[in-house]
């Protein structure tokens, strides 16, 4: 597909209807949350979020309406206890670049998607993931990309910056290394994480912090949450373990809907005396794998 021939994806923000729902969310989501922090909020990140969640389904993302997520690798270099994908250094079916760039323009004549998710796996390890990156944004997509972290330095996410990635997605299931790594399979994770993270901000990439909460992690969920505040992450995103790839060997799914239920009320209650003393704890979350999540967690 030449550049002439190309379908490219509307803007953003066409038609106008679109930013005003994605305006009308945010002010729902705070509403009913009472969530004092949504004015800072809006002016600190919400005007950057708003290409990376122009045409995402739920509050969480804040906008609408569906948008393409695209595995674009198994291959991971960590080991995790959770992966859904069963990721691990050994190179597994592929598209190729031109194929790549073929389901990129099949996805561009789709009139409702504006924005277009990379993921693993971990997007990293594919050498050409620059060129479809370049690609997608050639067509008029945003793009968001979701890392472990590990793998970004300056240079990677100057590049990812400079190929038109509007927000990173990057994972963390401790609050400290001991747990992360635990989880991740891999010593040094965490420190690769935060590191990740840190060289993202610098390059002007806003932050969505994914968390998966499961039996491990639990007990120190608070103490995640507060990391999140201070890595001045944009948004947050709680998932529940779902049973599928490596989470199947570990999964109790009766304990496992007990334990959710717990820590949704346990996150409500300090969410409100965060409320009456400070603004901390805010930022606005989803479950978008569980529904007893979803709308409770806004930290």
């Amino acid at each position: 597909m030449t550049s002439g021939d190309r379908k490219r994806v509307h803007p953003f923000y066409m038609p106008p209807s679109l930013l005003l729902r994605q305006a009308a969310s945010a002010l729902v989501l705070g509403l009913l949350t009472e969530w004092r922090y949504l004015p800072r909020w809006l002016m600190r990140h919400g005007v950057r979020c708003m290409r990376g969640a122009a045409g995402a389904l739920g509050m969480g993302c804040i906008g609408f309406p569906n948008h393409p997520v695209w595995e674009i690798t198994a291959r991971c270099n960590l080991d995790c206890i959770h992966c859904h994908a069963r990721g691990s250094s050994r190179a597994g079916t592929e598209l190729s670049t031109e194929e790549g760039m073929k389901l990129l323009g099949e996805l561009a004549v789709v009139r409702e998607f504006r924005m277009c998710a990379f993921t693993g796996g971990e997007p990293l390890l594919r050498d050409d993931l620059f060129e479809l990156l370049a690609y997608a944004r050639g067509l008029g997509f945003s793009s968001t990309i979701a890392t472990n972290g590990t793998l970004v330095d300056r240079e990677i996410a100057l590049r990812l910056k400079s190929c038109g990635v509007e927000i990173a997605a990057v994972s963390l299931d401790g609050g400290d290394a001991k747990t992360h790594d635990a989880i991740r399979g891999v010593r040094g994770a965490f420190d690769g994480a935060i590191e990740g993270i840190s060289v993202l901000h610098r390059a002007g990439i806003p932050i969505h912090i994914n968390i998966t909460a499961m039996e491990q992690n639990l007990e120190e969920m608070e103490s995640i949450l507060e990391l999140v505040n201070e890595l001045d992450a944009a948004i947050l995103l709680m998932y529940q373990l779902v049973p599928i790839g490596r989470a199947e060997r570990s999964s109790d799914q009766p304990s496992m809907r007990r334990d959710m239920r717990g820590l949704s009320g346990s996150l409500e209650r300090r969410r409100h005396r965060a409320g009456r003393s400070s603004n901390r704890w805010q930022l606005p979350s989803t479950g978008p794998t569980c529904s007893t999540v979803a709308g409770s967690v806004v930290a």
